[in-house]
């Protein structure tokens, strides 16, 4: 027992000291203690994602060999059009929710009350507009009816999910968030296991099930261990700060929907769906180990960022610090993907050029990552700024993905969408030296 404590010990203080070491090499800084706050409740966090890490590695890798490109493709797309509806019906209220409770946990109960009542609201009434214009929003999306459907029950419970995961991110529930995720992973990994080998279902209703039951589990979950009392009151004052935050932020969101999500329908219009399906392989296949680190990363980052500022961090990331970032994640991306496609089998083309060209994009997701929410955790003047650059970048990028995907097929898809992301951190760096001059 004393050996463990003892090894215990040491690993944490090693990690605290290669820690220490990159923060004097990149940003000139010592360790405060909020700094190893933060170290702390990223080391929880990231032990949980890499661990289900671990297991979604197992479940993306069984699904995309079973169900092959084509409904693959459809799940793809039932993700996409989730995540245009999803939305309108969280309007930033969630990010809001997680400012406001980094900053004032002292009225946690009238927060998470007045944010779940908007939410809800918003939720019914997007249902209401889905449901009387589907016919409309089918011939947009391009999709059938059964897809459209599958996609709102699909957006519902992320909803919920995300309301949860950032009850707990606002609230600093580290350590519960971690075992939530890990759990869920575990949930996710049994139902496909179940409806692939027991079942014999090789068709998008297996993926869509299996997230969507684990969804579910990770959101009850969540709310029995936060100990949430749902009885606080609703606020007139929360309730417009975060409509007011709300708006701005559905325009960013609306727009970054533009640079990183809208390719693939653009990619079943001019493609086929079987494009989709690859694309889609290779673009989760990327986010095997970045996507995760990135999860983590923002997951502690935005809560400690709002609380703390962004004068001290900001005027530290130099244009080498960025480039440093941006050579780990790429070299972390493309040894990852190597691997994961290799093993996604002979109806995946493996190809170095794409894993070339979506390593780059995940360097460049990384660092606009941590520039904008930067500029999103000053409140509303930093998400009205985000709202105008994502807007304009994410015009560029349909004009991009329209012209480029015709003509070079998809890497057309990831060409733009490097663009995009380029400029988007261009755009943001101008932003941030003006803030900080």
């Amino acid at each position: 027992m004393l050996i463990s404590k003892l090894k215990s010990k040491i690993t944490k203080n090693l990690l605290i000291n290669i820690i220490s070491f990159f923060l004097k090499l990149l940003f000139k800084q010592e360790l405060t203690y909020d700094i190893k706050k933060f170290i702390k409740d990223l080391g929880f966090l990231t032990f949980a994602t890499f661990t289900s890490s671990l297991f979604t590695f197992i479940i993306n890798l069984i699904m995309v060999r079973k169900l092959g490109p084509i409904e693959y493709g459809y799940f793809s797309i039932i993700q996409v059009i989730s995540n245009i509806l999803i939305i309108p019906m969280l309007f930033g209220i969630n990010t809001a929710m997680v400012r406001r409770l980094a900053i004032d946990k002292e009225n946690k109960n009238t927060i998470i009350k007045t944010s779940f009542s908007i939410i809800l609201i918003n939720t019914i009434f997007i249902l209401i507009i889905a449901y009387l214009f589907s016919n409309k929003l089918t011939q947009l999306f391009n999709v059938k009816e059964d897809i459209f459907f599958l996609s709102i029950y699909f957006a519902i419970a992320t909803v919920i999910f995300s309301l949860a995961q950032d009850i707990l991110r606002g609230l600093n529930i580290i350590d519960k968030l971690s075992i939530a995720t890990i759990l869920m992973s575990i949930v996710i990994l049994l139902f496909i296991s179940y409806f692939l080998f027991i079942k014999r279902n090789y068709t998008l209703y297996t993926p869509f099930y299996s997230n969507l039951y684990s969804l579910l589990f990770f959101s009850i979950l969540a709310m029995i261990l936060s100990k949430l009392d749902i009885k606080g009151k609703f606020s007139i004052f929360y309730a417009r700060e975060f409509l007011k935050y709300g708006i701005f932020f559905v325009c960013g969101a609306l727009s970054g929907m533009l640079i990183n999500n809208i390719n693939r329908l653009f990619i079943n219009k001019f493609l086929g769906i079987r494009e989709v399906g690859i694309y889609s392989a290779y673009f989760n296949a990327s986010n095997v180990v970045i996507g995760r680190l990135l999860s983590v990363f923002i997951t502690i980052y935005f809560p400690f960022i709002a609380k703390k500022g962004i004068d001290n961090l900001f005027k530290k990331l130099t244009l080498r610090t960025n480039i440093l970032i941006f050579i780990i994640i790429f070299l972390l991306s493309f040894s990852s993907m190597v691997i994961v496609i290799y093993f996604y089998g002979k109806k995946y083309e493996f190809n170095l050029l794409l894993i070339f060209l979506f390593s780059i994009l995940e360097g460049l997701i990384f660092i606009s990552s941590i520039l904008g929410f930067g500029i999103i955790s000053i409140g509303i003047k930093g998400i009205k700024m985000n709202a105008i650059v994502v807007l304009i970048v994410g015009i560029i990028s349909v004009i991009l993905n329209i012209n480029l995907i015709k003509f070079i097929s998809l890497y057309g898809a990831i060409i733009a969408q490097c663009i995009s992301v380029g400029g988007l951190i261009y755009l943001y760096s101008l932003i941030l030296k003006r803030m900080l001059s």
